[in-house]
């Protein structure tokens, strides 16, 4: 009967994860799920204990809405912190089970086949795409072009972000996939051959979405991997890691004519300046020092200036923003403690939230349920160090 129970525990939970990473969030109905897939995982699990340290994320975002709940938040900025407290005061979402790998295949077989599907050119395909994942009118033209342009000559010209029609958040989903798959398969003597073809396909699709931060963050999983899952002499390891640094320095410094997602120097020249410049903007021209310490709670408020962005593009800008340097600081020391009770292939996971600097995690609707859902199954299967509760 137990046996029975984790099986279905976990086929709720696999069915779960795939739903976060396809689901579109067109509709309100749709951005129920989420919540509702939490709290069905919490109702069903044994373990009704919470981790001791969830109050962290709780504090940082109920300060900042007590202090700023008189002077107007918009509805938006209230879902997405109300989604923040139920998934950190739920967190873990579920006592340990195993999650077969045929739900990671299966995500990740949808979202490489929708961002090769303007390649493939089968009409039904690509309309029913465009009509399930709508696109904005400023990316619109350039899905045109490429829909009419695309072949196997010139593909890598193209960034390809799937069914999240952005190429650094179909990146960003992907390298979640990626290390949380490592992490949750990792075994003592190292990956078997399907493992490492999902793992080659998975980091393939990732440098075809053109994201430099992908790019950066899903080499420093796959590295970690390699030198942290398997037991090899430390000079070989040694050696390997100092191959590893002289070939990832050659690659950024020269980049590539070919993989976008290679030009990383190039990147933090554009973009990553750009974000930067938008924050600092902030940072000259915020007068309160109240603000600074505990946010202005709804990010909507903040409407840029000449020469940088009208809103944050990255989750260290709005979550100072949003929550203050205080609760940026206590969100930062929450995963902090989750990482410093998780074996060291347990912590390849935490690589990913290297996307707080160019993209958003906590912020992020969808992408914030994918971390902590996949993060409380690593946390709760940890193999090394016994999971304390209070």
């Amino acid at each position: 009967m137990k046996d029975k129970e984790n099986k279905k525990i976990a086929h709720l939970f696999g069915i779960s994860m795939v739903l976060a990473f396809i689901l579109p969030h067109t509709y309100l109905p749709l951005l129920l799920v989420n919540p509702i897939m939490c709290i069905s995982l919490v109702m069903m699990s044994k373990n009704k204990k919470r981790y001791h340290y969830n109050y962290l994320i709780i504090v940082a975002i109920l300060i900042p809405l007590f202090l700023n709940a008189f002077q107007g938040v918009s509805l938006k900025s209230l879902q997405i912190a109300g989604v923040i407290v139920l998934y950190a005061y739920t967190f873990p979402f579920i006592d340990g089970v195993k999650i077969h790998k045929f739900y990671f295949f299966l995500t990740f077989a949808f979202i490489l086949l929708t961002q090769l599907i303007y390649l493939i050119g089968i009409p039904f395909l690509t309309n029913l795409l465009d009509t399930v994942y709508p696109i904005s009118e400023f990316k619109e033209g350039a899905l045109m072009e490429m829909q009419d342009n695309i072949n196997t000559q010139n593909m890598l010209d193209y960034r390809m972000g799937g069914l999240y029609r952005n190429s650094n958040n179909c990146s960003e989903a992907l390298s979640i996939l990626f290390a949380s798959y490592l992490v949750l398969n990792h075994k003592e003597g190292g990956l078997n051959p399907i493992d490492w073809i999902f793992t080659l396909l998975c980091y393939i699709a990732i440098i075809l979405t053109g994201s430099r931060t992908g790019f950066v963050v899903g080499t420093l999983v796959l590295i970690a991997y390699i030198y942290l899952g398997r037991k090899v002499s430390r000079a070989v390891r040694n050696l390997f890691i100092l191959v590893f640094i002289a070939a990832f320095i050659v690659i950024i410094q020269n980049g590539s004519d070919v993989f976008r997602g290679l030009n990383v120097l190039q990147g933090f020249n554009d973009s990553a300046n750009v974000k930067m410049d938008t924050f600092t903007y902030y940072l000259q021209n915020e007068d309160s020092f109240i603000n600074l310490l505990f946010g202005n709670f709804d990010a909507s408020k903040f409407k840029g200036g000449p020469n940088v962005l009208r809103s944050f593009d990255s989750d260290y800008g709005t979550l100072i923003y949003s929550y203050g340097f205080i609760g940026f600081i206590l969100i930062l020391i929450y995963y902090f403690s989750i990482f410093r009770r998780v074996d060291k292939v347990s912590k390849i996971y935490f690589f990913t939230l290297l996307w707080m600097y160019s993209s958003t995690i906590v912020k992020s609707y969808r992408v914030i349920f994918i971390y902590m859902l996949l993060l409380s199954i690593i946390y709760t299967n940890n193999r090394k160090i016994n999971i304390r509760y209070k």
